[in-house]
């Protein structure tokens, strides 16, 4: 979910590595379409749960100091948090519904 696209595991993979995230294209598939992008776990200011009115739940990561972000749709949302709180970055498990991806691009930075 970023500007340009709104993807899944099916075209895209959210991978966590020691040092942070990264999200990218799934090879062959759509790594022409879908951005890589990449953060370390100190630079993401929050990690929280976003829905549209009739998608499912995805995980929006916020960098500090900027604004919009980055969602990855997925029915393992709760895991994904977890796995990241675990690596002390701030989390919000309400869901918030929202009336379209731009209004997540309009929030102010973290």
């Amino acid at each position: 979910m970023c500007r340009s696209a709104i993807t899944s595991g099916g075209f895209a993979r959210l991978e966590l590595f020691d040092w942070g995230v990264r999200l990218r294209g799934v090879p062959v598939l759509s790594s022409w379409i879908v951005p890589t992008w990449e953060a370390r776990y100190d630079e993401l200011a929050l990690a929280e749960l976003v829905t549209l009115r009739f998608s499912r739940i995805a995980v929006w990561l916020r960098v500090r100091g900027e604004a919009g972000g980055i969602g990855f749709l997925s029915h393992f949302g709760e895991e994904i948090l977890g796995e990241l709180q675990a690596r002390e970055v701030p989390v919000d498990r309400a869901v918030a519904q929202v009336a379209s991806v731009a209004e997540l691009y309009a929030r102010g930075p973290q």
